[in-house]
């Protein structure tokens, strides 16, 4: 009985592309709660530079290792 036969570029831009949205719909999650959780539009201006500014300090940590 022979495998299936998987082309292997096309399985690592389908999991790319699952990861992508995943992350992405993460996001989206994290500036509607901010957003809701926010009175002024000042007081959403810092607070969505605040999680960037943690993204950013995440992202970097993990390049690092």
């Amino acid at each position: 009985m022979r495998g299936i036969k998987v082309d292997k570029k096309l399985a690592r831009q389908e999991a790319l592309d699952y990861v992508a949205t995943s992350l992405l719909n993460v996001a989206l999650d994290e500036i509607n709660t901010i957003i809701e959780n926010t009175e002024s539009f000042e007081e959403l201006r810092k607070s969505l530079l605040e999680a960037s500014k943690k993204n950013d300090s995440l992202m970097r940590s993990d390049l690092k290792g």
